[in-house]
Order: C-alpha cells, then sequence, then structure tokens
C-alpha cells in the first residue's frame, strides 16, 4: 500500500518522535507492516465512529495510535494523526 505524508501527519510524527525516542523503531515497524498489510492483526487496525466516521486507527502500542483514512479506489492510505488515544479521538 501506498502511504501519503501530509505535512501537519509528517511535522506531528516528527515531534511525536522527539518527543518518544524509545518508541520511535517500533513506530517505524508498524509503518512497514502497515504499508505490506493494513490489516495485520499486529496493527489492531478499526474504523472510527461518531465525528471520526470515515477514518481509521492502527495502533503503535497500547497508548499511541496513527489515524489514516484510504483514498477512494482504496490503493493508498494518507496518514493524518498520530499521538495517545485521548491525544487523537
Amino acid at each position: 500500500m501506498q502511504l501519503i505524508w501530509t505535512n501537519p501527519f509528517l511535522k506531528k510524527y516528527q515531534k511525536w518522535e522527539r518527543k518518544h525516542p524509545e518508541l520511535a523503531e517500533r513506530a517505524r515497524e508498524k509503518i512497514r507492516i502497515f504499508e505490506l498489510n493494513p490489516f495485520h492483526r499486529t496493527l489492531k487496525t478499526h474504523s472510527l465512529v461518531n465525528e471520526l466516521y470515515g477514518y481509521w486507527a492502527f495502533s503503535i502500542s497500547f497508548e499511541f495510535r496513527i489515524i489514516f483514512t484510504f483514498t477512494d479506489d482504496k490503493s493508498k492510505a494518507i496518514l493524518l494523526n498520530i499521538g495517545s488515544h485521548d491525544e487523537v479521538y
């Protein structure tokens, strides 16, 4: 799957990596897995509801998530946000 890193996401991701260096490699590995299989069981990919309906999330760790959406043809994923459960939902 091709990933689209939006500028706001890239800035948030870089800031998140600086704040959580102990999880940086884990995040990179989860993103690599996501590129190969967005629904790999270790990602716990799930659709969102209510005001985030139409968006999806996958887990970096128990606490941290990446929010994304698929393009209309489902061939690409647009990365939108990263943060703790409380920060992104």
